[in-house]
């Protein structure tokens, strides 16, 4: 009888033991989760950031462009009325 009681003690404390475990990884995955998904909200934000920056840079050649263009269309002129 004795063993038989041993033996349910024994199962118990490793049925306590396997659910602390559980708990545990539970908590651990939810830390990851967590983390996780900060770096993502942080990726993101840096992504857009990336973007932004991007499209300023391509209105700022266009327009650099424009100018360019405008102004060589300008000289163009000048020489011409210069001539006649």
């Amino acid at each position: 009888m004795a063993s038989i009681i041993e033996s349910a003690n024994s199962a118990y404390e490793e049925r306590d033991k396997a659910n602390d475990q559980i708990q545990n990884l539970k908590q651990q995955a939810k830390r990851e989760e967590s983390d996780f998904q900060n770096e993502l909200k942080s990726l993101a934000e840096l992504m857009e950031k990336h973007r932004k920056t991007l499209d300023y840079i391509k209105m700022t050649e266009k327009q650099r462009d424009e100018t360019e263009n405008t102004a060589e269309v300008e000289a163009e002129k000048l020489r011409i009325q210069t001539q006649k």
